[in-house]
């Protein structure tokens, strides 16, 4: 038995890395559900077990966008600042919420996150590259990794789900330099 679970946590963590790797988050959306559901791990320890699977695969993307050149590193500094002070209250916070009201939160969370990302039409944005992001955007950057990093910390996801459309939709920036800055944050 001990070898049929080692392999389905190899194969899992395969699929998630790869997954997290094409859209820029950190794998969590993916991983939590495949450990309650194939694995049997428990709901807390599976948002806690997330997370922890989720820096190595987010450093090692984040690595690899950054050779590429898809990362700003003043945009990540801002989001990873509010990302690192969220997910340390998120973290508080989530042992609080019945097991069930957490997977009700974390289901309807990746819906609604989908949802939006479908349902939007990014391509009246201007392109963040083409103007100079003043003090605001960075503040509202600052804002949206709180934002995400206090989801991480509940839901056990990196976040991603919540900074590639704050920086997409919101600031305008292309979809692959969003990728590399949310897995950038969220090794943070």
């Amino acid at each position: 038995m001990y070898k049929e679970k080692a392999l389905a946590c190899i194969l899992i963590g395969a699929a998630v890395g790869t997954l997290a790797g094409l859209t820029g988050i950190g794998g969590g959306v993916f991983l939590v559900p495949l450990l309650v559901a194939l694995l049997y791990v428990p709901q807390y320890e599976a948002h806690g077990t997330s997370l922890a699977v989720i820096f190595p695969m987010a450093l090692c993307s984040a690595v690899m966008y950054g050779v590429m050149g898809y990362i700003d590193w003043d945009v990540f500094l801002a989001l990873a600042a509010g990302g690192v002070l969220g997910a340390l209250m998120g973290a508080r916070v989530m042992k609080r919420i019945p097991r069930r009201r957490l997977q009700w939160l974390f289901g309807l969370f990746v819906i609604c996150v989908g949802f939006v990302m479908i349902t939007t039409d990014s391509s009246v944005t201007e392109l963040v590259a083409e103007r100079d992001l003043g003090a605001l955007a960075y503040f509202g950057l600052m804002c949206g990794g709180l934002v995400a990093g206090f989801l991480s910390g509940i839901l056990g996801v990196g976040g991603g789900v919540v900074l590639i459309p704050t920086m997409v939709l919101l600031v305008g920036m292309d979809q692959h330099s969003a990728q590399g800055i949310s897995l950038a944050a969220i090794a943070a």
